[in-house]
């Protein structure tokens, strides 16, 4: 049977609900059965999941949205080797790779787990760590059953010379409302290959998400015209700081709308992300940084341009705006 968002693995009507992945944070659409004896059948499957909800590395990340992907039966093919690429965009020594054993630990794991899970028949995880801050030049180091290339390349660049026939792509962090200089060209190119593709980003985590979460799915859909598989969600892999998380969130997409929608022009989208920019902070500053006066003066700025008084020059990005909401009183 074909699945949907609230269908058991085997296609029937989800009326169960893992309790664990709830208390986990996964979101609505993991752990769901249509009876009882179907959940005692898949358990010792689904609870390899469990263990990657408990971890906050990239990896289980990957695993979950992968998850995601094979709900809604858009999983990439293997290779005739029965190999899977993954390609790590955004990435910086230090933080997203390390270029260390620890690296094929975590990879390990991964590989461990999508073979229980979704791909029973994988053999090999082929994986580029790529970025411009990164500091390794272009080499690749394989050990056992992992190939990892780590590339010291932007996104852009990259994305030519890369087969993505039988691979994923993982974009951390694109903040794609600050940084569209730096992600379009990469962008346009996946949306036009149809390559499956998970993103991450900023977020306080708390009842609301925030920062990168109201920006890109937006900026995807209106001016890219991205397909959106999975919807921006909380990441239950989340490694959080003070209420703060550089991977706080995860949305997939994958190829172009149907339908000939047209995209908004580059001037509709900057005046729309001002406006998301100037509600996320008014909400931020008052609940997580407990600024009064900042927040109301977000909310002034608000209204001043519902009124068609905006204060500050609509060509702003919101590098600029952000500076002028903090150093000016309305």
């Amino acid at each position: 049977k074909k699945r949907n968002w609230m269908s058991c693995s085997c296609g029937n009507e989800g009326v169960l609900k893992c309790t664990k992945c709830k208390d986990f944070g996964a979101s609505s659409r993991f752990g769901r059965y249509c009876s009882k004896e179907c959940q005692i059948r898949c358990f010792e499957r689904h609870k390899v999941l469990h263990k990657c909800l408990k971890r906050t590395d990239n990896g289980s990340t990957v695993a979950v949205a992968l998850h995601e992907l094979a709900i809604c039966e858009r999983l990439p093919p293997l290779t005739i080797s029965n190999a899977l690429s993954i390609y790590f965009f955004g990435c910086r020594n230090g933080f997203e790779c390390d270029h260390s054993q620890a690296d094929f630990d975590m990879l390990n794991i991964l590989l461990d787990t999508l073979k229980t899970t979704i791909f029973p028949t994988l053999e090999k995880l082929f994986i580029v760590f790529s970025g411009f801050e990164m500091t390794a030049g272009d080499t690749t180091v394989t050990r056992e059953k992992i190939s990892i290339r780590y590339v010291q390349s932007s996104c852009q660049s990259l994305c030519s010379t890369l087969n993505f026939s039988n691979a994923v792509c993982v974009l951390l962090n694109p903040g794609l409302s600050g940084h569209m200089n730096d992600w379009e060209e990469a962008m346009n190119r996946l949306v036009e290959l149809n390559v499956p593709t998970i993103c991450t980003g900023y977020s306080h985590v708390g009842n609301r998400l925030t920062v990168d979460a109201v920006h890109d799915e937006r900026i995807l859909q209106t001016y890219f015209l991205a397909n959106i598989l999975v919807p921006t969600t909380k990441n239950p892999c989340a490694f959080i700081s003070s209420h703060f998380a550089k991977n706080g969130f995860y949305y997939i997409f994958q190829g172009k709308q149907s339908g000939g929608a047209v995209g908004c022009s580059k001037e509709e989208l900057l005046c729309a992300t001002q406006v998301a920019f100037l509600q996320d902070l008014e909400y931020s500053s008052l609940h997580f940084e407990h600024n009064d006066r900042l927040s109301a003066n977000c909310k002034k700025a608000l209204q001043l341009i519902a009124a068609g008084q905006c204060p500050f020059p609509r060509n702003y990005s919101t590098k600029q705006l952000d500076q002028f909401i903090m150093n000016t009183r309305l």
